[in-house]
């Protein structure tokens, strides 16, 4: 909670009522004692009375609107402890989420910071598993910030005894940029790993969108191309996010102006490269720039079937009418992307392009799609709508598919579906996805098609006949040619 919020949080009805101080005192007291008596009628050792204490202490807190307690002369320090443990264990809907949230933040207003225990010369023990490190196993990153006003001694860097995470780690992860700096300035190692993958802050970094930790980690001599136990560097990390983002542009920069060198080519333990994530995961925008940076073309295989397109899932919500366009249009974008700059596109390539197609079912068409969809009252706006400066959705549909190659990349496609798609209404969004689809994916099913064709019928027609005969099957049909080609049913 911001220092903005404090006084909304400890009165619900500023200025609305002015109490009499004698009231206020007896409120005051008889919150003290309630909390006194809570904390003397525990057992912490019993799951069950610990949640019970945890709403009952929920109950007296919430709205507090009188002078806040001194914790330390209620509770002991493992109570506290046992208190925020529970508190970010707690689970339940979203009442309970806000009640973590209050609960954190009253306590880290009442002042009660954490003190390190010592051992035997005095120095601070640091193997110690907090609150902190449970929320952050727990993805709960938004209560990280109102923890580390508890844990706030940046000087003892606490590890978790089980995956040896740190707080800074978490610091880094949790977009906590002035938690980061304080550990930065005391002295602490940028390049401090996770034991058990091996992956230094700025892999932990660099899987968020925070270009403000890794300036901070590189200002403080951060080594960018440090591989984890897997072998994946920073860069990787970065390849294999599910979003097509300018974070790769800006790590760069960043090294550039600390003047670290990127090593663009670096392999993970299973020989792959920055740019074989960026192709795999379907990231125009992310391969381009990898390949003005030098990435070599020249020893690329394209990625197998093990992990190509494997993040769709997680990626892409397959329930959103975009889906199928979105997946379509990055696909074939990031493909063309590597054949402009000088990669010859195999067989064994467009197979397993056409298998992702056909596994997340491009090709389906709504039962109900009529041959004038785009003609109906609730597609009107599709006049309106431009695929690009020139081009209208509403003409686009009407032209015929080598024509439309012509005159719309596969990025006009994906803008499209990112921005527009979900605005209309259901029945004519989904009719509008396949047949962009099927627009969009046409000139490659035909060129690729053309020679499996010829083959099955063992050339027995010219090129010229056979391409017409393409020209009336349904990128489908296409597909179904390739595998029978190489033996496969569809």
């Amino acid at each position: 909670m911001d220092s903005s919020d404090d006084e909304s949080f400890i009165s619900e009805s500023e200025g609305d009522e002015e109490f009499d101080d004698s009231v206020v005192d007896d409120l005051s007291e008889n919150k003290l004692e309630k909390l006194k008596c809570l904390s003397k009628n525990v057992n912490w050792e019993i799951e069950e009375e610990r949640r019970k204490f945890l709403r009952e202490f929920y109950s007296i807190i919430n709205g507090w609107n009188t002078e806040l307690p001194n914790l330390r002369d209620i509770f002991q320090k493992e109570e506290i402890h046992w208190l925020l443990i529970e508190t970010v264990h707690f689970r339940g809907g979203d009442a309970e989420y806000f009640q973590r949230e209050d609960i954190i933040d009253f306590v880290a207003l009442t002042g009660y910071r954490d003190e390190p225990d010592v051992d035997e010369d005095g120095k601070p023990v640091l193997r110690r598993t907090t609150p902190v490190h449970q929320a952050a196993q727990r993805d709960y990153l938004h209560v990280v910030k109102s923890l580390f006003k508890i844990y706030d001694r940046f000087d003892a860097n606490y590890v978790d005894e089980e995956s040896g995470l740190t707080h800074f780690h978490v610091a880094c992860m949790s977009r906590c940029d002035e938690v980061v700096e304080k550990f930065l300035e005391l002295g602490q190692d940028p390049n401090l790993r996770v034991p058990r993958t091996g992956d230094s802050s700025m892999h932990l970094v660099s899987a968020q969108y925070n270009v403000e930790v890794i300036a901070l980690l590189l200002k403080h001599g951060a080594d960018p191309n440090l591989a984890n136990e897997e072998g994946l560097t920073p860069l990787h990390v970065i390849c294999r996010r599910s979003f097509d983002d300018h974070l790769v542009d800006l790590f760069f920069k960043m090294s550039d102006d600390a003047q670290r060198t990127i090593q663009v080519d670096a392999r993970d333990k299973a020989g792959r490269t920055a740019l074989h994530w960026a192709v795999a995961n379907h990231k125009p925008h992310v391969a381009d720039v990898l390949l003005n940076r030098g990435a070599d073309l020249s020893c690329f295989v394209f990625p197998t079937a093990s992990y190509f397109a494997r993040k769709l899932v997680s990626g892409y919500n397959e329930g959103r009418y975009n889906y199928r366009l979105e997946l379509a249009a990055s696909l074939l974008d990031v493909t063309e992307r590597i054949v402009k700059r000088g990669y010859e596109l195999k067989r064994s390539d467009v197979q397993m392009i056409m298998e992702t197609f056909a596994r997340h079912k491009v090709f389906k068409k709504p039962s109900n799609l009529e041959i004038h969809w785009y003609d109906r009252e609730d597609f009107d706006d599709a006049k309106y709508i431009f695929m690009n400066s020139s081009l209208s959705l509403y003409d686009l549909i009407q032209l015929r598919p080598e024509e439309a190659a012509r005159r719309v990349a596969y990025s006009d496609y994906f803008k499209f579906a990112d921005w527009h798609l979900q605005d209309f209404p259901r029945r004519s969004s989904r009719a509008c996805s396949a047949h962009l689809c099927e627009i969009m994916s046409r000139g490659f099913y035909q060129r690729w098609a053309l020679d499996p064709f010829w083959e099955l019928i063992r050339y027995q027609l010219p090129l010229e006949c056979c391409e017409q005969i393409l020209e009336k099957l349904t990128n489908e049909d296409l597909y179904r040619i390739c595998l029978a080609a190489t033996g496969q049913n569809g």
